[in-house]
C-alpha cells in the first residue's frame, strides 16, 4: 500500500514531463517553419525586384549581368559573388545612361534590393539555427523518446 502514491507521483511526473516535451517540439517546429516561411517570402520579393529591374534596364537597352537574371528565375540559388557587387555594376550602368538614374522605379528598386539581401541573410541565419535547436532535442534523449513516441523527426 506505501508504494502505490510513489508509482502514481512517478507517473504523473513523467507524463507531466512528456507533455511539456511534446509542446516544446511543437512550438520548436512552428517556430522554424515561421520563420522558413518568412525567408521565402523575402527571397520571392527580392526575386520579383530583380525581374522588374530587369525589365526596366531591357527598356533603356542595357542587360543586366547573367548570374543575376538566373538568380530571378532559380530564387533559391546563391551567388558565388554578393548582390551587392552585381547592383554596384548596374548602378554604374545606370549613371552611363540618360535618365534611368533619375528614374523613381529604378531608384526604388535599387534601394529594395539593397535592403532585401541582409534580411535575407539574417533570416537565413535564423532559420538555421532554428532548425539546429529543434533537430538537438529531437535527438538527445532523453527528449528523443518523447519524440519517437509522438513522431518527430529531424527536419
Amino acid at each position: 500500500m506505501g508504494f502505490i502514491p510513489i508509482i502514481l507521483v512517478f507517473f504523473l511526473t513523467l507524463i507531466i514531463w512528456a507533455i511539456l516535451n511534446y509542446n516544446s517540439f511543437v512550438a520548436k517546429k512552428t517556430s522554424a517553419e515561421l520563420i522558413g516561411f518568412q525567408r521565402e517570402k523575402l527571397i520571392n520579393q527580392r526575386s520579383v525586384d530583380l525581374l522588374e529591374l530587369n525589365t526596366l534596364l531591357r527598356i533603356n537597352a542595357l542587360t543586366m549581368p547573367d548570374v543575376l537574371i538566373q538568380l530571378a528565375n532559380e530564387p533559391e540559388k546563391t551567388t558565388p559573388i554578393s548582390l551587392d557587387e552585381h547592383l554596384s555594376v548596374i548602378r554604374q550602368l545606370a549613371e552611363t545612361t540618360a535618365g534611368l538614374a533619375e528614374n523613381p522605379d529604378f531608384r526604388q528598386k535599387m534601394k529594395s534590393l539593397m535592403a532585401s539581401e541582409p534580411q535575407i541573410k539574417d533570416m537565413d541565419r535564423k532559420y538555421r539555427s532554428a532548425i539546429a535547436d529543434y533537430n538537438k532535442q529531437v535527438r538527445e534523449k532523453p527528449s528523443k523518446f518523447v519524440a519517437q513516441v509522438f513522431g518527430f523527426k529531424n527536419i
